[in-house]
């Protein structure tokens, strides 16, 4: 089999395409001789490091036979490889297009994009050994690639993993990302859009929208969730100097205020912005949102990053996620569990809109909420509110380690203080 007749039996044009970036650069790398995670005692000892079911191992022994048996997919496999791994610049994009490849072997069912992603593994036992990553925390961090396999096996009737996910796993296999009991934790820096500032006496917090942002009406950014406000938006701005801060605050529960404050910089100190180191939080599906384990897990994140990490330093914890769509709290029960973990973060206002919400409630990005299922509560409350006219959205958050006090709700709380610390502009 050569690489023209694997091309050409890629579904559809736009996935052949997909394989086009970085090929060259690819191939001029690609060793001579057989490529050492194609072999079998690597897959086996690759899934086994993954904590991968036996099922799994023995498909993906099979896969790689195949693919050590065809000059056409051991370039296949090097330049995958090449691209999640070893390109200076990864093309996420090109990655995420990579097509299916069911028809390439006899349309079978195949794990060869789990070749890829485990031909990291090398590596990440490296820096594993190299950081002295504790096993518990390694094979919960792995763990990630089963959940995502799953997913693929609801939804397909067979193992599988979608190449869309390699740009998410390659955090895992890359040692940028960890799992500390409920929730993940990945090196990252803090986004644009946003500065905030604390009271250098009370040790209170204000966030403040970075210039021109067009905010709607309701202090959310116009287009968020898809609603647009023409005629009652309005835009940022923020000024600094040696003297003071003058600009629109966003309040912890994520809704921007068309009243600027002027900050007195001998007073406020800024504390995070764009570019800050920070610890992004990921909430994975599949086991119930404790709120208690969620601030266990903070809490061994501030032990455990500055111990294995210490040439890392963070400024705070921070999140974008569906989960954080402040109309939650009016949706659901007080003493749900999402709504008080939210109600422990200073919310920011974001850009994006509901089908991500939808994709992990519903496992689909459309739904009709008639007919959509209302097994949970979650479920219910958000067909209700799309039945109702509303709209979903997502949102970011910060939470610096000093505040965490979890349980107290210590932005919310402190608000009022916060308030009173400024003058209007």
């Amino acid at each position: 089999m050569d690489l023209e007749v694997v091309v050409a039996s890629l579904k559809g044009p736009e996935g052949a395409g997909a394989l086009e970036a970085e090929w060259s650069a690819s191939q001029a790398a690609l060793p001579a001789g057989p490529l050492p995670f194609l072999q079998e005692d690597f897959v086996r000892s690759a899934c086994a490091e993954a904590g991968l079911p036996a099922e799994v191992e023995e498909q993906a022994v099979a896969t790689a036979a195949q693919a050590r048996a065809s000059d056409a997919l051991r370039a296949l496999a090097w330049h995958g490889h090449y691209c999640v791994y070893r390109a200076p610049v990864s093309p996420r994009a090109a990655i995420a297009a990579w097509p299916s490849l069911a028809e390439v072997f006899g349309g079978k069912d195949n794990l060869f994009y789990l070749l890829v992603l485990l031909s990291g593994m090398p590596e990440l036992q490296r820096r594993y050994a190299e950081h002295e990553v504790p096993a518990c925390v390694a094979r919960d961090t792995l763990f990630d690639i089963e959940r995502w396999m799953r997913v693929h096996q609801a939804k397909h009737g067979a193992w599988g993993l979608a190449p869309d996910r390699l740009n998410w796993l390659r955090n895992h296999m890359r040692g940028e990302l960890y799992q500390l009991g409920r929730l993940q934790f990945q090196f990252g820096a803090f986004a644009p859009g946003f500065q905030v500032f604390r009271h250098r006496g009370t040790g209170s917090v204000i966030a403040f929208a970075d210039a021109g942002l067009h905010f709607r009406a309701d202090g959310q950014i116009d287009g968020a969730g898809g609603v647009v406000d023409p005629d009652g938006g309005w835009f940022s701005h923020l000024e600094a100097d040696e003297t003071e801060v003058r600009g629109f605050p966003i309040l912890p529960q994520g809704v921007a205020r068309h009243e600027a404050l002027t900050l007195p910089r001998d007073a406020w100190e800024r504390v995070l912005a764009a570019g800050d180191p920070v610890l992004n939080l990921h909430i994975p599906a599949g086991n119930p949102m404790d709120f208690a384990a969620c601030g266990e897990s903070l809490q061994q994140a501030l032990a455990f990053f500055p111990r294995h990490f210490p040439e890392k330093p963070f400024v705070a914890f921070a999140c974008s996620s569906w989960l954080l769509d402040s109309q939650l709290e009016q949706m659901l029960p007080a003493e749900s569990n999402l709504v008080r973990f939210l109600r422990e973060m200073y919310l920011l206002p974001s850009r994006s809109g509901g089908g991500g919400t939808l994709e992990r409630v519903f496992g689909t990005s459309t739904i009709d909420p008639r007919t959509a299922p209302r097994d949970t509560t979650l479920r219910r409350a958000i067909a209700d509110h799309l039945l109702a006219g509303g709209h979903l959205r997502g949102a970011r958050c910060f939470l610096f380690p000093r505040d965490l006090d979890w349980g107290s709700q210590v932005y919310r709380r402190g608000q009022a203080v916060a308030l009173a610390d400024v003058s209007p502009a």
